[in-house]
């Protein structure tokens, strides 16, 4: 259960994020819808960014996960148990490809805006 309400996190964060993100390029992409580039195009150089972005996070993201996951379980060691931390090299592989997988996913919805942009009114509302 912990896991789904953490992909639900892990999805609405990159969602909002990817949004905010296509938000404030509107302008940006409407000059080039203007300019004439296809909208596959677009989408592609959107999601390019955003999966770059992912990338750099996850690695950084996965070493600060191991550490604070260290720390927490070596908090809970007395003289008569200790918890030491072990983690398959699967599971932070796993980890990275769900990430990969919810970054995707939570950008369908602001692609799908991208191709909503009105570019006349984004033009209109630029010169103004």
């Amino acid at each position: 259960m912990m896991l789904v309400f953490g992909g639900a996190m892990a999805f609405a964060l990159m969602f909002n994020s990817m949004n905010a993100s296509i938000a404030e390029r509107a302008v940006e992409v409407a000059t080039l819808r203007a300019a004439g580039t296809p909208r596959r195009t677009i989408a592609r150089m959107i999601t390019a960014e955003n999966v770059l972005v992912t990338v750099l996070g996850i690695v950084p993201g996965l070493i600060a996960g191991y550490l604070v996951a260290a720390l927490f379980m070596s908090s809970f060691s007395s003289d008569q148990f200790s918890f030491d931390l072990q983690m398959r090299t699967s599971t932070l592989i796993l980890s990275a490809v769900a990430v990969m997988a919810v970054a995707l996913l939570s950008q369908i919805p602001g692609l799908r805006a991208v191709r909503r942009i009105d570019v006349a009114e984004i033009v209109r509302e630029r010169a103004a």
